[in-house]
């Protein structure tokens, strides 16, 4: 049993227009109010309504959606372009005028008798009445004005095009014979150290992934975290820049996982010119981290880098650093120079 297509009406059905409406302008087209001005409602609401009606495409309706898309896409491109617009906005408010104006009544108008019929005319020949053409409705007037809309925006669209085509003919050739210098390879940026940020709370995250990292060393990926691991070689180094802005005393958290072979290790912290020293413990696994702390001082604000190094690198993949936290501790400011630092 066949679909009645003939009495389908994909306006009435999907958008919500009732035949009397038709032809719709590009504001009730789009559901919009007549003359809305808010570009970013437009795009929306046309955008809504081409996909409601894409998703008619695949179906026993498929065959109105093209139409429909075709009218949408005009109404959108047209609304959403000033000078379009603005025309069309014109020629809409006219003819809304003029459609809604009062008929003026006129008195009726006495017949007008026909001369008679030279006696040289033949007999059998009658005079033809020409009926006057009806007044074009005012949907009429809509469409001639949407097609002259849509003349315009072509024309502007292909001397755009011309105007591009121009200049780039008159864009001197290229002698492919002469060799071209090479540029330089762009700089590596992928592992350049971040410059962190001491929080409100005077606190300092340095997390793996902001590292510089150098030697044998390797980002890893463990579980939702990612941690610096391949401590193999004596120049492996991780480095942090941060910015500091109320110096101190501060409590340096590192946060590690270690194989068993490297209990008693240790991993040299190196802030400006003090180094401290953090022997390793046991953790109980690659994939169990645990937190071990130093304290350190930093006399001064700007900025500083934090590196960690090992001093004597195992073999293998024996140590995992996920992160490294400076936190304020005491009340005190430490002196400018530091003991042994004269």
């Amino acid at each position: 049993m066949s679909l009645p297509t003939d009495t389908f009406d994909p306006y009435r059905e999907w958008l919500g227009i009732e035949p009397h409406e038709l032809p719709a302008d590009h504001y009730r087209l789009l559901g919009l109010a007549r003359f809305e001005s808010d570009v970013a409602k437009i795009a929306a609401v046309a955008d809504e309504r081409m996909a409601r009606v894409r998703s008619f495409q695949v179906g026993p309706r498929g065959r109105f959606t093209q139409r429909l898309l075709n009218e949408l896409s005009t109404a959108k491109v047209c609304l959403l372009t000033p000078a379009t617009k603005a025309a069309y906005d014109a020629a809409l408010s006219h003819a809304l005028s003029a459609a809604l104006a009062p008929r003026q009544m006129h008195p009726p108008v006495p017949p007008v008798t026909p001369p008679p019929i030279a006696a040289t005319a033949a007999a059998d020949e009658t005079p033809t009445y020409v009926e006057p053409e009806p007044a074009a409705p005012w949907w009429r007037i809509i469409l001639a004005i949407t097609a002259a809309t849509l003349v315009v925006l072509v024309a502007a669209l292909g001397w755009g095009v011309w105007r591009e085509r121009s200049r780039s003919q008159n864009q001197p050739a290229i002698n492919i014979t002469t060799p071209v210098p090479a540029l330089p390879e762009p700089e590596e940026t992928s592992n350049q150290p971040t410059l962190q940020l001491q929080e409100g709370s005077g606190e300092i995250t340095l997390a793996a992934a902001t590292a510089q990292l150098h030697g044998s060393l390797a980002l890893r990926h463990t579980g939702t975290s990612e941690s610096i691991g391949n401590w193999a070689t004596q120049d492996a180094a991780a480095r942090w820049r941060f910015r500091l802005i109320q110096p101190g005393f501060f409590q340096v958290e590192l946060k590690y996982a270690t194989a068993g072979e490297a209990a008693g290790a240790e991993i040299d912290l190196l802030v400006g010119k003090e180094r401290k020293a953090c022997e390793l413990r046991p953790s109980g696994g690659m994939e169990k981290f645990i937190t071990d702390t130093v304290t350190v001082a930093i006399p001064s604000g700007g900025e500083h880098t934090f590196a960690l190094t090992a001093k004597e690198p195992l073999g293998g993949d024996w140590l995992l650093v996920q992160s490294v936290r400076l936190i304020p501790v005491g009340g005190a400011t430490p002196p400018a120079i530091l003991p042994g630092q004269e």
